[in-house]
């Protein structure tokens, strides 16, 4: 996927999950390591702070999130994201789209509810997670934030107001031992 003048290979995330990692960053800064709980830090730091994201995400033209609000954003390219969170469990890593994935804002109470349903990728198919989760495949992603956000590419972190994702199809190539 390719992010204004950078890439990625697997997700780009903003909203809370990458407010967790910096966070995590932080912490790693403080104490010289990071570890599990740097981790819950992260996420508790992150519920006071990153609940009600403002920034409006257009999938191929069209606005997914009207309000201009959302809890996190999860765009991939593969299924999972920070090597346990099934996020995308529909995501083709060939397939020339990218899984978008939109958690709308939510109660403290309503995050811990569906925290492990959507860490287990279950979130796509239960009734009672539907009106919060907006969840489009696309070829191209807009973002803009008036007032600037972080985003992550696969982990790194870059600051911004607005930016776009494209899916580059067949674009990396591999060679294979026979």
């Amino acid at each position: 996927m390719k992010v204004m003048e950078h890439y990625s290979f697997n997700v780009v995330d903003f909203g809370f999950d990458t407010t967790v990692g910096i966070q995590i960053n932080e912490e790693r800064k403080r104490t010289g390591h990071g570890n599990k709980n740097a981790y819950k830090k992260g996420i508790i730091k992150a519920l006071f702070k990153s609940r009600n994201n403002k920034c409006t995400v257009t999938a191929d033209g069209q606005v997914i999130n009207p309000d201009g609000r959302l809890l996190l954003s999860t765009i991939a390219n593969g299924e999972y994201v920070g090597g346990s969170f099934h996020c995308a469990p529909r995501a083709k890593i060939d397939d020339g789209l990218m899984e978008v994935c939109l958690v709308k804002p939510i109660s403290i109470f309503r995050f811990f509810k569906i925290l492990f349903p959507y860490a287990n990728g279950e979130h796509l198919d239960r009734n009672d997670m539907r009106d919060v989760i907006i969840y489009k495949q696309a070829k191209k992603v807009e973002v803009s934030a008036p007032e600037g956000f972080a985003y992550s590419l696969d982990g790194e972190i870059i600051y911004n107001n607005q930016f776009t994702i494209e899916i580059l199809p067949r674009t990396l190539q591999f060679a294979c031992p026979k």
